[in-house]
């Protein structure tokens, strides 16, 4: 991991309603899908946070990746980096669902 992630109490909260989300499949179902959030966390953002582009709703500095989870869920994950501390600030696990003129920060 080159960078270390922060999360932030948004994306922590936004985690926790997704993990709820997930439950009422099935518990195999939402272990599946963390195991999939966590790999994508720990080795796709966190080794190169810069891959991705600028989230699309908000522009610089805020960078996004899509989060999909079956065939019709998805979920932005969007943050910033800090090249200069390498650290991946994660600021929202928002679903792409959701009206884009309510996306806050907090």
């Amino acid at each position: 991991m080159n960078y270390r992630l922060r999360h932030s109490s948004a994306f922590l909260a936004d985690v926790d309603d997704f993990g709820n989300y997930c439950s009422d499949y099935h518990p195999t179902f939402a272990t599946e899908q963390f195991d999939r959030l966590s790999f994508t966390l720990e080795t796709l953002i966190a080794d190169a946070p810069l891959t991705w582009t600028w989230f699309m709703h908000t522009g610089a500095p805020f960078r996004a990746y899509l989060f999909r989870v079956g065939e019709r869920t998805q979920y932005w994950i969007v943050y910033t980096v800090d090249e200069g501390l390498r650290q991946v600030n994660l600021l929202r696990f928002w679903s792409a669902s959701r009206d884009p003129r309510q996306f806050a920060l907090r």
